[in-house]
């Protein structure tokens, strides 16, 4: 596999599978360009777009007018038309109904080229935008040098003869690291602003209960699970597997429901007593009538307190 193999076949597989539009590759040319050689190849005809990677690496696309009205026709009336393409101005329009085709070239490019040692240049770029003309298109693009990739095709089944090209960035090498073979690199320091960026998801545990899934499933509005009166107010933060971060208290911050935290877990406070099995039970679903719920005793912070308070909960 090359790049231009890789190309070569991820067009073909785009055009068919996004569009249903026939497309066999005569010729694909690749070569290597520098930051001076852009304002002669920008300056052919036909549409021409911005591509963009997640990276920020920008490159572009031009399909010459009878690639670009194959396109367009295999949109509209079904078929590539067997006539002559007259050159016209182009429209937004146009860039819209190429950029799926474009997308699917890429991803299929990609795909195909994924394996090769580099890889990484060919990867992530996606549709942008219709550039309005060769210098606009010029101040966008800023790497030093770019790989150019000329591809004859011939479209449909009046056989039309197109061209698309490719204009890619060049990606730098890899850094060599000059440090000493068998010295013992900084690990902590690269991972920890990894770790400490990554997110976590916390639970604030009011209460546990245990019931059978028939009597779970037939719950409705008005049912009441009761929660033991000893813990009303306590409950665990706990990160995922059930690991207890921190314990706290159910208050109440501008009308909105709030925890304060404590400084240390408190097992004894925030965990079911595990010398009483019958407080460790959990006390079972009850069905009654929707009435009031009597008035929660939610203490009321003073703002020194509330200024503590770090989280809200429904």
């Amino acid at each position: 596999m090359s790049p231009a193999k890789a190309l070569r076949v991820g067009l073909g597989k785009a055009a068919d599978g996004t569009l249903g539009l026939a497309l066999s590759v005569s010729t694909v040319e690749q070569s290597r360009l520098s930051q001076k050689d852009l304002p002669e190849v920008l300056a052919g005809t036909g549409l021409t777009c911005l591509v963009e990677d997640d990276r920020g690496r920008r490159g572009a696309v031009r399909l010459d007018f009878p690639a670009l009205s194959a396109v367009i026709e295999i949109q509209t009336i079904g078929r590539v038309a067997e006539r002559e393409v007259v050159e016209r101005p182009l429209t937004r329009t146009d860039a819209a109904l190429c950029a799926p085709l474009l997308d699917a070239v890429f991803e299929a490019f990609e795909t195909g080229a994924e394996d090769l040692p580099d890889g990484q240049s060919w990867q992530g770029y996606r549709f942008g935008a219709m550039a309005e003309d060769a210098h606009s298109l010029s101040l966008a693009l800023e790497a030093d040098h770019y790989h150019l990739f000329r591809v004859g095709v011939m479209l449909g089944e009046a056989k039309r003869a197109g061209v698309y090209e490719l204009l890619l960035p060049v990606m730098d090498a890899p850094q060599v690291s000059k440090e000493k073979p068998g010295r013992p690199r900084d690990e902590p320091r690269a991972l920890s602003p990894v770790v400490m960026g990554a997110p976590v998801t916390l639970q604030a545990i009011l209460a546990r209960h245990s019931i059978p899934l028939e009597k779970a499933l037939s719950l409705k509005a008005g049912d009441q699970l009761i929660v033991p009166g000893s813990g009303a107010m306590a409950l665990r933060l706990e990160a995922p597997g059930g690991h207890l971060v921190s314990d706290g208290r159910l208050g109440q911050v501008n009308g909105m429901r709030a925890i304060r935290l404590r400084k240390q877990p408190s097992h004894q406070a925030a965990e079911p007593d595990q010398k009483n099995p019958a407080a460790a039970k959990p006390a079972p679903a009850t069905r009654a009538r929707a009435r009031p719920a009597a008035p929660q005793s939610d203490p009321v912070p003073t703002p020194r307190e509330a200024q503590k308070t770090v989280g809200s909960a429904d």
